[in-house]
């Protein structure tokens, strides 16, 4: 039995330890041909664009190496969900305009996704309009404001008339209003925070 049998075996986190251990570039092409075509499909959802999404995609296995021995991964496929989801609005950020995907990523960032199943992660992006639609007004608007136009406290303060400590509970009560909205959306699920 040759190493590439040994890895097709092996789980992601025993993956993940053995890549610690020796930096086997073996062990990323084991993730490429488990995972390649999940980062390809949240590419396409976010960029809109085969060709950045195949480029991103190259990107995306060539520093998951480096990545790996950074970080303390979990669940691995969660965990590769929101770093593909990063590095793809990050690149609109840098050439395109900004949609509706940066305003979840940084709700997603409100929540450690590294101890969150994929599954619900994906009750989290099915359940979010709807959740923000459950927010008091003050709360939905201080959202959007902070995350979707990426102003300060200050400039919200400003534009809404609201006493700066206001705009600042506001974006906290709302945090914490749309993980509990989202665990009843999502079954009772446990975001952990």
């Amino acid at each position: 039995m040759d190493s590439k049998t040994t890895y097709k075996q092996m789980t992601d986190s025993q993956l993940i330890a053995k890549y610690k251990q020796s930096s086997v570039n073996d062990v990323i092409g084991e993730f490429y041909q488990r995972y390649a075509h999940l980062v390809f499909g949240v590419c396409l959802k976010i960029l809109k664009n085969k060709q950045e999404c195949e480029d991103m995609v190259m990107v995306i296995f060539q520093q998951l190496g480096e990545k790996l021995l950074k970080h303390d991964i979990q669940y691995f496929k969660s965990w590769l969900y929101q770093l593909t989801r990063n590095d793809c609005l990050m690149l609109l950020r840098k050439g395109k305009n900004v949609k509706h995907e940066d305003f979840v990523e940084g709700l997603h960032e409100s929540i450690d996704n590294n101890d969150v199943p994929m599954q619900k992660l994906d009750c989290f992006e099915l359940n979010l309009q709807k959740a923000m639609s459950e927010l008091k007004t003050e709360q939905r608007i201080a959202l959007e404001l902070f995350y979707e136009k990426e102003w300060s406290y200050v400039e919200i303060s400003k534009d809404t008339g609201w006493d700066l400590n206001k705009v600042k509970s506001y974006i906290q009560n709302a945090r914490r209003n749309l993980k509990l909205i989202l665990q009843n959306l999502c079954h009772g699920s446990e975001f952990d925070s």
